[in-house]
């Protein structure tokens, strides 16, 4: 055989938002695609940096000896890899995406290394396409990415990798998140001695980088207010003083909001120099 040739068998043995609005339907209740994953993203929200995994696969596919995989093997051979990686962290092996009928037949099998679900509507994920080039090289593909597969411990290597820089991800998220829920409680902490002092309702949500603050000023409106996780220290204490200060002026019918000076036309501005 030669040395070119190795087949598949073998190989494979600061306050950012002030708004007042008007109270709509159903809010918490008050404290009182199929995209071709050959050349795009597809809507996922990707789990490892694109030059993380340029530099993965450089480290970990040499391209040295290409596996080759005849038409009639690649059927089987997927099937082999997916029993392999199947049950390893982070690595998922359903089929998620469609292909076309030339796509089918360049195609090996399809994983996905994933994270933690961010959210209820979001998941970080990376899909990884194993197919043939036109020379029946065994190729994985990320998006625009590929490389040429020698071994399937190369494949191996290359997950574990992957596995490290999740695992990473994963406890600097946590540690962030320690950080956001203790500074959003402590807002609320403050917030709920100053609601039962002032006798209002509030509710919170909280995000990546900012805790939104509810306050009920009336019945039917309420201010909400963004209070930025970095700007915690600058703005905690003056909250107080703000909500009772925004509460008063709208008892008094003076209603605002902070809006982008972009929503209004230059000409019509009355500069201080021209006073």
């Amino acid at each position: 055989m030669n040395i070119r040739e190795k087949s598949a068998t073998g190989a494979f043995a600061n306050w950012g938002t002030l708004i007042i609005s008007p109270l709509r339907g159903a809010l918490p209740e008050w404290k009182s695609r199929r995209n071709n994953p050959l050349t795009t993203h597809g809507g996922w929200i990707m789990a490892i940096h694109q030059s993380t995994i340029k530099k993965l696969f450089r480290e970990h596919f040499k391209g040295k000896n290409p596996i080759r995989v005849a038409a009639e093997e690649r059927k089987t051979l997927g099937k082999t890899i997916k029993q392999r990686l199947r049950g390893m962290r982070y690595v998922h092996t359903d089929t998620r995406h469609y292909f076309s009928e030339e796509e089918l037949r360049q195609l090996v099998c399809e994983f996905f290394i994933s994270g933690q679900r961010d959210s209820y509507y979001y998941s970080f994920s990376d899909n990884f396409i194993l197919i043939v080039n036109k020379y029946d090289e065994l190729t994985i593909k990320h998006y625009g990415d590929d490389a040429p597969v020698s071994d399937f411990q190369e494949i191996l290597d290359f997950i574990a990798a992957c596995q490290e820089r999740v695992d990473r991800q994963q406890t600097l998220k946590n540690r962030r998140e320690k950080v956001r829920e203790f500074k959003a409680h402590a807002v609320i902490a403050q917030v709920k001695k100053l609601a039962k002092k002032e006798k209002f309702d509030f509710y919170t949500e909280t995000d990546t980088v900012k805790l939104k603050l509810y306050v009920r000023l009336f019945e039917k409106e309420c201010i909400e207010l963004h209070i930025p996780f970095n700007k915690f220290k600058e703005t905690l204490p003056d909250l107080s003083s703000m909500i009772l200060s925004l509460r008063e002026l709208h008892g008094k019918g003076i209603k605002f909001k902070i809006r982008n000076i972009k929503s209004y036309r230059r000409s019509a501005w009355i500069t201080h120099e021209s006073l």
